[in-house]
């Protein structure tokens, strides 16, 4: 469960404390700001549907991998830095090397069939 879905400019709770939110609203101006974290559960919810499991990665920072329902896997990745990050992932043995933009959350889709 998401607590704290959609927070205003002060991204505090009713608790009066800083959350995390996938959505901010600027109560003054009325901007809506999506963040990263609403984008990543975007490319989880559809990328990733009832009846995945979640697979081992051998470098498990900033990515997930699924084997999906339709026996195909799902790689779901974070670059959070200002450059292009390289990144190389074993996954059920398999290599898997990706170029990934700065600043970006990516879904890799292959079919393993």
């Amino acid at each position: 469960m998401y607590w704290n879905m959609v927070l205003d400019e002060t991204c505090k709770s009713w608790w009066d404390w800083a959350q995390n939110a996938m959505v901010i609203v600027d109560r003054n101006t009325r901007q809506v700001r999506y963040t990263d974290e609403y984008y990543l559960m975007k490319h989880l919810s559809h990328f990733v549907q009832p009846g995945s499991r979640l697979l081992k990665v051998s470098d498990h920072e900033n990515v997930l991998a699924f084997r999906t329902a339709d026996n195909g896997t799902a790689i779901v990745t974070y670059n959070p830095d200002e450059d292009t990050r390289f990144r190389t992932f074993v996954i059920d043995g398999k290599k898997i090397e990706v170029t990934l933009k700065p600043k970006s959350i990516n879904t890799i889709k292959m079919n393993d069939k």
